[in-house]
């Protein structure tokens, strides 16, 4: 039996005027005619990533808006060249379903997404089977995405809808009511302007942005992507869009097109897609912010190659000394033999020798790297003060926010040299490489127990599920880390005597780490907005609120996020996660 129409039950936005052909006066209209409304589509508009294409009402213009979790990402205009299209009222509007995105739908609709279907067709407000269906691929997005499952959306990942309203000439249903509509010209031109100006430019967020770190996936916040290195990877993505021919930037987000840390590692890419952007966005704010950003990251980095320059001469001046010195020592020992007749001069020698023997006979490679660590970072902060010193002098003044900056700076390295203070003596581990890969767990714990424990007075203990985590990291961050949660937990008006790091590894590739201690807690104050207490110059206790900072910027480099548990009551309770 030949299947029933079934007319539009979604209403999101664009196509015909159909207030035109309802009676608005009629008093049952709330009753019968009313708008259908689909409450769970206006749901996840502000718990995943959107994408909304329409042809203006001449067809002459397609416009483009990105919204991530309630946030605009972009907005632009661009001129329609599909020429069967002009004339026709055309929406498209997808969902990127991520995990989070299909759970929420699945709470609220009762029913997996997947087996909802993906990409629905309407064609004048009726439905064109089968396309959307569970198993259906007519708009041939699953057989694309075989040919690269990392780089392509597939109809498991997307929910949404095409809406054309025109001509019946040009989109004709197929007389079987389940083929679809016939394949014309018209036809042809909207699978394109599909795949060109939504599928892609979807893709070209969600793989870029969102898969590149695991952890986005299951959050229906924009927390992950206001970090440095999400901006970078959205700032990448807009000005590659926006860097096309005809594409006009009508809007952005000025949260996430932002500079970022110039300790970013990311950051030259990032401002040169933001020097690319800055021209299209036509913002002398924004250009103002690159060029400072610019200048904090030269004098950033003139410092420290400045002083890497003075501690590679001062490593070679020391080799040099220390070759010196051994040569003495074997030439001491052949004078030794040679003045054996002469008791004094052989108990001279014996002294001189025993304090050489002494010296090299301890492990002083790894105590003159420590010494190398430290006059790196001692003498990059010289430089980035007496940078500042000669703008006073210079220039008069800095503003307030330079000066923030610059504390900001002092505080980091101050933190890295204090942090290597302390491990020369007591750890036996080599600062000399930059990265590692090592097990994360078994590394933290040890530096926790062995060298944190003993010089603060707190409690400290490491709880492990017994599972390995190895990633290449760079120790001294995790130290870094480390040292500022357990100093953050010291605090006078902290009231801890304990602090406890739990780690546990899921089957998910996930490592959670929760960090408990037994203190006061967050004030009030600080619990409505919780995941402030990361943000530079906010205090949980009277310090100078920059060390939770430090401690985000450094997890957030590594792949990994932080967050505040604000429900937690026997204390204060912090949650770290990394994903594989």
């Amino acid at each position: 039996m030949k299947k029933m129409k079934m007319k539009k039950i979604f209403n999101l936005g664009g196509g015909k005027d159909l207030d035109s052909q309802v009676d608005i006066d009629s008093p049952y209209l709330d009753v019968v005619n009313g708008k259908v409304k689909n409450l769970i589509f206006d749901k996840l508009s502000g718990k995943t990533t959107k994408i909304k294409v329409v042809l203006s009402e001449d067809g002459s213009e397609i416009y483009t808006e990105l919204i991530d979790r309630g946030e605009l990402v972009y907005r632009i205009k661009e001129p329609n060249l599909y020429g069967e299209l002009k004339g026709e009222s055309v929406l498209i509007e997808l969902f990127y379903m991520n995990t989070r995105a299909k759970m929420n739908f699945t709470k609220a609709m009762g029913i997996d997404c997947v087996r909802f279907g993906s990409v629905f067709l309407f064609n004048n407000g009726f439905r064109v089977y089968p396309v959307g269906e569970q198993s259906d691929d007519t708009l041939g997005l699953n057989t694309r995405k075989a040919q690269g499952y990392s780089r392509f959306l597939g109809t498991r990942e997307i929910l949404g809808l095409i809406d054309i309203n025109g001509s019946t000439d040009k989109f004709k249903e197929s007389s079987s009511r389940d083929q679809g509509l016939i394949k014309t010209k018209a036809y042809v031109e909207l699978h394109g302007f599909f795949m060109e100006k939504a599928i892609k430019r979807l893709e070209a967020y969600v793989v870029n942005v969102s898969w590149t770190d695991k952890l986005d996936a299951d959050s229906d916040d924009l927390s992950r992507i206001l970090t440095d290195q999400g901006k970078s990877k959205v700032v990448g993505v807009i000005a590659k869009l926006v860097s096309g021919k005809n594409i006009s930037l009508l809007d952005y987000s000025e949260k996430l097109i932002d500079t970022v840390s110039e300790r970013s590692s990311g950051f030259e890419e990032t401002i040169a897609s933001l020097q690319k952007f800055v021209g299209k966005a036509d913002s002398s704010e924004l250009q103002s912010k690159i060029e400072l950003a610019v200048q904090r990251y030269e004098e950033l980095k003139n410092a420290e190659e400045e002083s890497r320059r003075e501690a590679e001469a001062e490593r070679k001046a020391r080799k040099d000394a220390e070759l010196i010195a051994f040569e003495e020592i074997e030439a001491r020992e052949k004078v030794q033999k040679e003045l054996e007749e002469t008791e004094i001069a052989l108990e001279e020698e014996k002294k001189s020798n025993l304090f050489l023997r002494k010296v090299t006979s301890l492990d002083i490679k790894s105590v003159l790297e420590f010494h190398h660590q430290i006059g790196i970072y001692s003498s990059s902060l010289k430089h980035l003060i007496d940078l500042k010193l000669d703008k006073i002098r210079y220039e008069n003044e800095i503003s307030v926010e330079d000066y923030k900056h610059l504390l900001e700076q002092v505080s980091f390295k101050n933190q890295q040299i204090l942090t290597i203070s302390r491990i020369a003596t007591v750890a036996d581990f080599r600062l000399s490489a930059e990265e590692v890969e090592e097990d994360l767990i078994e590394f933290s714990s040890q530096y926790l127990n062995n060298v944190v424990s003993g010089y603060h007075d707190i409690d400290v203990n490491w709880k492990s599920d017994g599972n390995e985590w190895f990633i290449k990291f760079r120790p001294l961050d995790v130290m870094v880390v480390i040292e500022n949660l357990v100093h953050n937990s010291t605090k006078n008006n902290a009231g801890s005597s304990c602090i406890e790091f739990s780690s546990t590894v899921t089957g998910k590739n996930r490592l959670q780490i929760d960090v408990t201690d037994d203190g006061n807690g967050f004030s009030d104050h600080l619990k409505r907005d919780i995941n402030s207490i990361f943000d530079i110059g906010v205090s949980t206790t009277d310090g100078s609120g920059l060390g939770l900072h430090h401690v985000r910027q450094v997890i957030n480099e590594m792949g990994g996020s932080i967050e505040a548990d604000s429900a937690y009551d026997d204390g204060a309770k912090l949650v770290i996660r990394f994903a594989k």
